[in-house]
């Protein structure tokens, strides 16, 4: 019975030993808790960090950008535009590739030039700008079907206005435009290319809307493989 006693004892200050423990750590918590909101509070109410705090959802996000120009889609014919398109199998200027890189492509000479004429579009506009582009585009095709080693990079160009990230998107969207038309003709996508400049290489420097107007372009480079 005694020895009982003594184990129970025991087990009684043990347990109260750790209680005290966890109500000391849990008062150390309390207090951490309490000295870090109060220097996060410090922090947020200094004026020299005051860049930092967001007080509205447009403060968050950041100014709207005015060069950005929201893409109009309702001229694309989605038949075309949105059909899943494979691309190349051959990377250019890759290790032991059959393309070499884009540097060895080159304009259409003067004879191809009658071919392969540049395609132009509107302002914020990634489907050709005319009805006669379609045309051009059909004596595209023509050629490569007829040249099946011959193949093409597709330049997307853009004019001087917006950021030059968008006029990069902007470009792709008009090169792809492009790829995807001619594979609907019947060209094999294994022969063509795309890459965007953006903003980058305009054709004629200035600023006007003739000057913009020929900027706004799909280009074409070629090579063909003997």
């Amino acid at each position: 019975m005694k020895k009982i006693n003594i184990f129970a004892f025991s087990l009684l200050f043990l347990c109260s030993s750790c209680s005290s423990q966890v109500s000391a750590l849990s008062d150390r918590l309390t207090h951490f808790t309490a000295f870090l909101k109060t220097k996060a509070i410090e922090y947020l109410e200094d004026p020299a960090n005051e860049n930092r705090v967001a007080y509205t959802p447009a403060e968050f996000f950041g100014a709207a950008d005015d060069e950005f120009i929201p893409l109009n889609r309702e001229e694309i014919n989605s038949k075309i535009t949105d059909i899943p398109i494979p691309q190349p199998s051959a990377t250019p200027g890759a290790k032991n590739s059959p393309i070499p890189s884009i540097q060895m492509f080159s304009n259409p000479n003067s004879i191809l030039a009658a071919i392969f004429k540049k395609i132009y579009f509107n302002t914020d506009q990634y489907s050709p700008k005319t009805a006669t582009a379609k045309k051009d585009l059909q004596k595209i095709a023509n050629y490569l079907k007829k040249n099946p080693n011959t193949f093409i990079f597709i330049e997307g160009h853009c004019d001087e206005r917006a950021s030059e990230s968008y006029n990069l998107a902007l470009g792709t969207k008009r090169a792809g435009t492009i790829r995807k038309i001619l594979v609907n003709y019947g060209v094999n996508p294994n022969q063509l290319y795309t890459i965007s400049y953006g903003k980058e290489k305009p054709a004629v420097k200035g600023k006007s809307k003739d000057v913009y107007a020929k900027n706004r372009r799909v280009a074409f480079k070629l090579y063909s493989k003997k």
